[in-house]
């Protein structure tokens, strides 16, 4: 190993929320079972950088809800997505990194 440092920025977004869709093989595999493995992955494994399976952190955990749960309207009605990548683009063109289009 070179032992050169593994440099990098992560944003750390206290509040986030996404709609994923899912396909599964019906009848095989049944609704109340993902939604079960589902759930499972956001208590014991999570998503991201620094997440809960890794051991070292907490980010990235998450739980299932529905459609019209008031956290999850309150954070998407609230979404910094748009605004973060902006900043993001103006910022690594400052700095003078290649940006994709």
């Amino acid at each position: 190993m070179n032992k050169t440092p593994d440099v990098r920025t992560r944003a750390i977004l206290p509040r986030w929320a996404c709609r994923v869709s899912i396909r599964y093989a019906q009848p095989v595999i049944k609704l109340q079972s993902v939604a079960n493995l589902l759930a499972a992955g956001g208590i014991t494994s999570g998503v991201g950088d620094w997440r809960v399976e890794k051991g070292s952190g907490g980010y990235g955990t998450y739980q299932i809800v529905t459609d019209d749960d008031p956290e999850y309207l309150d954070i998407v009605a609230t979404d910094e997505t748009e605004s973060l990548f902006a900043w993001y683009d103006i910022e690594a063109k400052r700095r003078g990194f290649k940006v994709a289009s």
